[in-house]
């Protein structure tokens, strides 16, 4: 099954999309805003809004390690 939501995030460009290797949380470059936001996929809701350097462009998770 695929669910496709609507969220506001960021002012406008979406450049990125990471998703955490536990599927929880999703994290979106947003190139026009300077930021990245969380996104807890449990309810699709904005976790948090991290600033960032100007212009985001992509976005990657490495899996933690022992």
């Amino acid at each position: 099954m695929t669910v496709c939501v609507g969220l506001d995030v960021g002012t406008t460009g979406v450049k990125a999309i990471a998703i955490t290797p536990d599927g929880r949380t999703a994290y979106v470059s947003n190139f026009h805003s300077a930021s990245v936001s969380a996104i807890n996929t449990a309810d699709n809701s904005v976790a948090k809004t991290i600033t960032v350097g100007t212009k985001p462009t992509a976005i990657a998770i490495t899996p933690a390690r022992n």
